[in-house]
């Protein structure tokens, strides 16, 4: 649980940096992602109420920039799928 806390915080550091709007929006984002660590732009859209698929990989982008978020599978161009692996290493260990 320490470590879950842990990398909440550094990540929630990372995202406060965005600016207010785009901030909060990740918040949120961050949030949802521990219940759900495997998320695709249809999910951003839902979780934020972005209207555009733009939007939504906006936000995608940089999580992944910083390092919070990486693409699933890199060949796919379609239906790209994203992770928060940091988090879903920690219970690889267990």
């Amino acid at each position: 649980a320490a470590k879950i806390v842990s990398m909440r915080e550094k990540d929630m550091a990372k995202v406060h940096k965005f600016g207010k709007t785009a901030a909060a929006t990740a918040v949120d984002v961050l949030r949802n992602l521990f219940g759900q660590p495997i998320i695709d732009v249809a999910k951003i859209q839902k979780w934020t109420n972005i209207k555009t698929r733009a939007g939504g990989q906006k936000i995608i982008d940089r999580l992944i920039n910083e390092g919070i978020l990486i693409q699933r599978d890199p060949q796919k161009t379609y239906g790209r799928t994203y992770e928060y692996r940091s988090y879903l290493r920690l219970f690889e260990k267990l």
